[in-house]
């Protein structure tokens, strides 16, 4: 499935994601699954299916919970769900603090609020992490606002 995505081929992209969901539900095939119904312009479905891969997680995998909740958080960033987006990253984040995703995602959810000195902190504790040049963009915008 992923492989396909990389090359356009989404129909066998589909087929291969709706195998993995048959022969082993799995959080592995319903983030797949979720990935390719974003694409397609289902995010609600898209989100639907984020949330069956988290419930398939074991609470102990707590790397893979932090990237499901900052995948589930963009997408609902993407679908205008300015508040589940934030419960996702601070989920994340209180799994993993300095998960860069959920920083960002955050960051940005504090921006369209127009609380800048929020994000700039977001911004910055990103950019303590290593280069990134997303958040380097980001707070450079906010700056000379």
């Amino acid at each position: 499935a992923d492989a396909s995505v990389e090359l356009g081929e989404y129909e066998q992209a589909v087929a291969a994601a709706q195998r993995m969901l048959r022969l082993k539900p799995s959080a592995a095939a319903y983030a797949r699954a979720a990935h390719l119904r974003a694409l397609h312009g289902d995010q609600r479905g898209g989100i639907e299916l984020m949330h069956l891969a988290l419930e398939a997680t074991p609470p102990k995998a707590t790397g893979e919970r932090v990237w499901l909740l900052g995948h589930l958080g963009r997408d609902q960033l993407a679908a205008g769900d300015e508040a589940g987006a934030a419960r996702s990253f601070r989920r994340a984040l209180a799994l993993a603090p300095d998960d860069g995703r959920s920083l960002l995602g955050l960051a940005a959810i504090h921006v369209a609020r127009g609380e800048s000195d929020e994000a700039i902190a977001l911004y910055r504790r990103v950019l303590d992490l290593g280069p990134d040049p997303d958040a380097h963009a980001a707070l450079a915008d906010l700056l000379v606002s």
